[in-house]
């Protein structure tokens, strides 16, 4: 049994912002648990406390009148590193929802909203992951997370609206959103990584809408965590995930790669629209492979008009445009009157440009004219300047 306090450093193990005894940091820092979550601790020694630590906790405590607040040095379960003092109310929620599993919940001083303990019952390997063709009450439990929070850019990666308790096409498409966005192996499924950060970002984005001080707040920090709402909420930075539904839904999903004799000259293609040396003739392409591919090429784009566009943009006119490229190659932007224009800040009139890139053979195509018409609106309606 290890002496309360005194802990070789061999017997801990890091988790982000602090140390805890071995089996618990294996516990907070598996797949999905509560690291991975964004659950952290007000600081170091929120974590694995030593004897000088505990005594200065106590110290402090008592001299407020709140001797309760602190255990007797040489008693306290961070003295065995086995709890955490939260940052913020919403990882205590989480911790409520989806500790257990992992081995942490709350089982002591209650008058502590912020502290949790490791209880030592893992069962993480009983999460059973959701996929498409599931159905039930789980399902309904993430779909209803997901119409509530927000991409980085604004809506949410779900209707509001009855949010489906079938795990069909449109809810694989919001959980590969999410998982590009949240840097996830894009796989459509709700595994125990998806799982926890899309609890994670529903509690995150609850408390920075919903949030109200609760009674005894411990810390300074804590306090601050309340009134400052994670990033979410704040201005927008551009990323490739924001073209991608625009893009993905035009190009559309093929699993198998196809010779595009539209193009000049007859290209291979496959997953979302993808050209290059590792497109093969009778390919398979995964999904995973494709998101993968549709990312590169949407950051390639990207690059193009960052380049070639000297002007502010809004997040919609920088996907119109990287659209436009992505479709018609580089030259749709680089060099052309839409660029000559645009730099000028003739921004109606370097709309009307799009609709000139809606001919393949020297006629037009109706299915790139529909794009063109669509891009063009998407340009014209602002938003703030990135």
């Amino acid at each position: 049994m290890p002496e309360n306090g005194k802990l070789a450093p061999s017997e801990l193990a890091a988790i982000p912002g602090g140390r805890l005894a071995k089996p618990a940091a294996r516990a907070w820092n598996a797949a999905g648990g509560p690291a991975e979550a964004g659950c952290l601790p007000t600081g170091p020694e929120s974590t694995y406390r030593d004897l000088a630590g505990q005594e200065k906790q106590r110290h402090e405590w008592c001299a407020k009148g709140l001797c309760g607040n602190a255990a007797v040095p040489g008693t306290s379960n961070h003295g065995l590193g086995i709890c955490v003092d939260l940052k913020e109310p919403w990882m205590r929620a989480w911790i409520d929802e989806h500790g257990r599993p992992y081995g942490w919940a709350k089982t002591e001083a209650f008058q502590e909203w912020w502290h949790v303990n490791f209880t030592g019952e893992v069962t993480i390997d009983l999460f059973d992951t959701l996929r498409k063709g599931d159905r039930g009450k789980r399902v309904l439990w993430y779909t209803r997370r997901l119409a509530y929070v927000h991409e980085p850019g604004g809506k949410a990666y779900l209707k509001k609206k009855h949010p489906p308790r079938k795990f069909g096409r449109r809810v694989e498409e919001a959980v590969e959103a999410f998982q590009v966005d949240h840097h996830l192996e894009v796989d459509g499924e709700i595994g125990p990584r998806t799982a926890a950060l899309i609890a994670a970002s529903f509690r995150r984005q609850y408390q920075a809408r919903h949030h109200k001080p609760r009674r005894g707040t411990h810390s300074a920090a804590a306090s601050s965590a309340i009134k400052a709402p994670a990033a979410e909420t704040t201005r927008p930075v551009w990323k490739p995930s924001y073209a991608a539904r625009f893009i993905g839904k035009w190009e559309g999903y093929l699993d198998h790669a196809y010779l595009d004799t539209i193009a000049e000259p007859d290209v291979w293609t496959g997953g979302y629209g993808h050209t290059g040396s590792d497109v093969k003739p009778g390919m398979h392409v995964s999904r995973a492979l494709a998101m993968r591919w549709l990312i590169s090429d949407i950051r390639s784009a990207a690059r193009g008009v960052k380049r070639n566009i000297h002007v502010p943009l809004t997040i919609r006119q920088r996907i119109a445009l990287i659209s436009l490229a992505f479709n018609c190659g580089p030259g749709a932007v680089e060099g052309s009157t839409l660029q000559s224009l645009l730099n000028a800040r003739h921004y109606e009139a370097a709309a009307d440009e799009f609709l000139k890139w809606s001919h393949a053979g020297g006629v037009v195509v109706e299915g790139l004219l529909n794009r063109r018409k669509e891009e063009r609106w998407l340009f014209l309606h602002d938003g703030r300047k990135h």
